[in-house]
């Protein structure tokens, strides 16, 4: 493959906003990246694109274009000003003649539309003769939402490219991801959103192996229908025009849709982030919370519902407050899609719905209904839509809220509790001095079962995370071991002398916690399980331990058998909690207006206790307009990306919210509102969702490979120990040391495989400088003792040493401009050596594991900063520091071994080695990071 030569002489003008790249072998790359305007139909877009395609014609070598966009977006279409122009005819839709470009282009043109592409845009990438999508992105065609019939052929090359797909894109002109097209049946390639321009270069590539006259003769022939046509559906999208383009409502909706954050064409794509909220939303009308497509907590809406009248043994219910549960958050980004589908029959994002428990007040009653009356304060459990105004139910999914606790503690109980006791009570029978062992102790069904069994008198044991522990010990429980292993049952059979544990809840099945659980019940010991996926058969219990009495159950169809289930619970419970004998968990309470904000607060575990909302409490019509608030907040780390990428917030800005200050503010505020609850509000800190994650797996609501993705960010997998022996402590010398993972960057090879390939090869990476790296005026001379140059024109260079991202390290974009290769280069490398090795990087918090690194210092870099004068800045320290090249991965994961930079020359990084290897004999370390790096300018 040749060498990247990229041409910005070719495009004058603004290069910045429109690149032509030539990629060899005749492919040439067209990219879209007008970051201020977001791609929109902007000036500087069109005159790029003209330039740009041009340039294509006019060259005879080029055999194929890619076209793409930048970042999220590919194209967002038609700007404000444009379309306020056609709206008082200044302009007609038909003057935007660019759209045509790749189809008039003679040599193909594959759209790579990895980013969003919206009305207009989208029509533009379907001109080209091949389209790869993005499985994240959003395609509309839009038009009809702003009340005008569309354009630009929409009405032709939509349904020609998509089909019938296309004719409902355009009628409902509603969002659709990628993969939601994908599973629609469109017949593109729809792959990850990394992955899109690399299948478009492998496409093109294929393509350029033929000869430019045969690719130029199979276009024209291939295009021949679609140039026949399209003129005419030309003609009537503009006589269609005439008659819905100039309606006032059409100006109203440019105005309402595009947003009145600020004047600038910066919300051209307003739209996509806050579509389907209008900026007058609801006034407290009877509205459900809903989702316009998956993937972002932003895309949480509310959607305006009619009031139903119950049936004859129904029951309607106005909601006060609902708890957010995990799995609400795990809906938002579409992860129990399968699961829903099954047991709900929810296909798709536009009938997802949330909530599955609430506190109300019951509004209407069935004529067969006796048991509750207009006015009664309630609990609701076991629905899917609680996060409504007003829900319709059977009468059997309520219960009397007790009158000592308020609507928002209230909420706090149902599925926990309810769950909890079931398995406690009616099954297991566990009685007072017996022993208790809860997995998953200080989640939300486990915290409710230690409250049971402690009212019950058991002795409870307990198995948490390590960090949890503290917080279970100070609820009074003893005995609080580790459940990341199976270590608990030696521990436990020590403890009780052989005897074991009498009553078990298990909500872990992976592994073998199983075998492991019933080994240590004692005899005639009854075992709870929660969990469905991989459990164990009744035959099978019997089969390994015939005095096991074992209790597989679902609360949800436990209801299914006996509709009278909740409200037996409850005969009992409710007199508990009015007694004050159990508790409502802590909580954190956020009003409707700041739901996204309470999603987000759960999904990044600041909550104490349960998060919960509190929903309007009357619906007159005359109260403050209710419209989710991220307008003003930036609810979660998505909105902030998205609005940095699209100028709405500085770098500065986005630093600030992405490294922590707003999160300080959250939990200021958290541990003030908290400072007077009780003992257990202020112990719940640092509680994380690993817990209901793996009981989520349990459960077989989430995959295996979901909850790896969920649990990158909240615990390492589970492991099984070794055999808990003397001999099992760390002995450093009787311990051999291997090498778990490797990454590693050269001239011509980005990792380990392309150079081994090389070096079986043979091949030399030492090559001429790629084009836009070195000037040859301004280094070369062929006579080795003239100053200032080099009379060699090869050397060994690294590909992509412009490309960083330095808010994934925690970095902020100013702090980056000061930091030198060296440090960006081994802190990328040890990262992915870390993913090689297979741990998970956001696991290894607090890890005895030390970094030693072989490096020497950049006098070159340090030259050109004092040659610019930023020498002295106050981040060029730290930047150019050699003992910062370890230090730097240490702090991001939060390492706690010893780090350590050597300079000795040549050997710097095998004495890092050896540094590493003596410190693990010492053990100083656990695990090792160990390696070199060095840059030559």
């Amino acid at each position: 493959m040749a060498n990247v030569n990229l041409n910005l002489d070719l495009v004058k003008g603004k290069p910045e906003v429109v690149q032509l790249v030539e990629l060899g072998n005749g492919v040439v790359q067209i990219t879209m990246k007008d970051e201020e305007n977001r791609n929109t139909f902007s000036p500087g877009i069109i005159e790029g694109l003209y330039k740009c395609f041009g340039t294509v014609a006019e060259n005879k070598s080029y055999k194929v274009v890619i076209l793409t966009g930048y970042g999220n977006y590919f194209c967002s279409g038609g700007t404000k000003e444009e379309l306020i122009r056609i709206y008082r005819r200044e302009i007609e839709f038909d003057d935007l003649d660019f759209f045509r470009l790749a189809l008039d282009c003679e040599i193909p043109v594959i759209a790579a539309m990895q980013g969003h592409s919206i009305g207009g845009g989208l029509v533009f990438g379907l001109y080209a003769d091949l389209v790869v999508l993005s499985q994240e992105s959003i395609y509309t065609t839009n038009f009809m939402k702003y009340g005008f019939t569309p354009g630009l052929g929409c009405t032709f090359i939509v349904p020609e490219k998509l089909g019938a797909l296309g004719s409902e894109m355009m009628y409902t002109a509603q969002n659709y991801r990628g993969q939601e097209l994908a599973q629609r049946g469109v017949s593109f390639p729809v792959v990850p959103r990394k992955d899109v321009l690399e299948v478009a270069k492998k496409i093109a590539y294929e393509i350029s192996e033929k000869p430019r006259l045969s690719l130029i003769t199979l276009k024209e022939h291939l295009r021949t229908q679609i140039n026949r046509k399209l003129p005419e559906f030309i003609e009537k999208e503009l006589a269609m025009h005439k008659i819905t383009f100039h309606q006032p409502e059409v100006a109203s909706r440019i105005e309402k849709l595009f947003g009145n954050v600020s004047s600038n064409s910066q919300n051209s794509t307003q739209e996509l982030v806050k579509e389907e909220t209008p900026a007058d939303s609801l006034n407290y009308q009877p509205f459900q919370l809903k989702i316009s497509s998956y993937g972002l907590l932003d895309n949480l809406t509310f959607a305006p519902m009619k009031r139903q009248v119950p049936g004859r043994n129904e029951v309607e219910v106005q909601i006060k407050a609902v708890p957010v549960n995990f799995r609400d958050v795990l809906n938002v980004f579409g992860m129990l899609q399968e699961h829903n589908e099954k047991n709900l029959g929810i296909s798709n994002a536009e009938n997802m719905t949330f909530g599955f428990e609430a506190v109300g007040t019951v509004v209407a009653v069935g004529a067969d209904v006796s048991k509750w009356q207009v006015g009664n304060e309630v609990l609701v459990i076991g629905l899917h839509d609680a996060f409504s105004s007003f829900v319709i139910c059977s009468p059997n999914n309520l219960v009397a809220k007790p009158n000592n606790i308020n609507t928002i503690e209230a909420a706090t109980i149902p599925i926990t509790f309810f769950t909890a006791y079931h398995g406690l009570h009616n099954l297991a029978k566990v009685n007072s001095g017996e022993r208790v062992l809860i997995h998953a102790a200080s989640g939300g069904t486990g915290q409710a079962a230690v409250q049971l069994a402690q009212f019950f008198g058991a002795e409870v044991f307990a198995t948490t995370s390590p960090h949890k522990m503290d917080f279970l010990r100070k609820q009074g429980i003893k005995y609080v071991m580790n459940s990341r292993t199976t270590e608990f049952a030696d521990e436990i059979m020590e403890i009780t002398e052989g005897r074991g544990i009498d009553v078990i809840f298990n909500s872990l099945t992976h592994g073998e916690y199983i075998p492991k659980n019933i080994d240590i019940l004692a005899s005639g010991g009854r075992y709870v399980e929660i969990g469905k996926v991989n459990i164990w058969t009744h035959d099978r219990v019997y089969q390994k331990r015939s005095d096991v009495k074992y209790f597989p159950f679902d609360l949800g169809e436990e209801f299914a058998k006996n509709n009278q289930l909740y409200s037996q619970i409850w005969e009992n419970l409710g007199q508990y909690f009015e007694q004050n004998h159990l508790h409502p968990l802590p909580h954190k309470e956020f009003s409707i207006e700041n739901v996204i904000e309470a999603f987000y607060y759960l999904r990044r575990s600041k909550h104490f206790g349960r998060v919960v909302v509190a929903m309007p409490q009357s619906y007159s019509g005359q109260e403050d307009v209710a419209r989710l608030s991220s307008q003003d907040k930036m609810s979660n780390e998505e909105d902030i990306l998205i609005q940095l990428q699209s100028g709405q917030v500085s770098l500065e800005n986005a630093e600030q919210l992405l490294l922590g200050n707003t999160e300080k503010e959250v939990q200021e505020k958290a541990m003030e509102q908290n400072k007077t609850d009780n003992i257990q509000n202020k112990l719940m800190n640092n509680i994380d969702n690993s817990e209901e994650i793996l009981s989520l797996i349990s459960a077989g609501e989430i995959s295996l490979e979901t909850a790896e993705k969920l649990l990158l960010q909240e615990e390492e997998v589970v492991v099984e120990p070794e055999k808990k022996t003397e001999e099992n402590k760390f002995d450093p010398g009787k311990n051999d040391i291997a090498i778990i993972g490797i990454s590693c960057r050269y001239p011509g090879a980005k990792n380990w495989r392309e150079f081994w390939d090389n070096l079986k090869n043979g091949v030399d990476s030492v090559t001429e400088a790629p084009p836009g790296r070195w000037e040859e005026n301004d280094w070369y001379h062929p006579d080795p003792e003239h100053p200032g140059t080099s009379y060699s024109k090869c050397a060994g260079f690294l590909a992509e040493i412009d490309k960083f991202d330095p808010l994934f390290f925690q970095i902020s974009p100013g702090e980056a401009k000061f930091i030198e290769p060296q440090q960006r280069i081994f802190l990328e490398e040890a990262y992915h050596a870390i993913e090689d090795a297979g741990y998970a990087p956001d696991a290894l918090k607090g890890k005895q594991w030390g970094v030693f690194v072989g490096a020497g210092n950049n006098g070159y870099y340090n030259k050109l900063l004092s040659m610019s004068g930023l020498d002295s800045h106050r981040l060029s320290l730290t930047g150019n520091l050699l003992s910062v090249i370890p230090a730097r991965i240490a702090y991001f994961l939060d390492l706690k071994g010893p780090v350590l930079a050597v300079d000795t020359a040549c050997s710097s990084s095998l004495v890092a080695i050896n540094q590493a290897c003596d410190s693990i004999k010492k053990g100083e370390s656990e695990v090792a990071i160990a390696g070199g790096v060095c840059i030559l300018p």
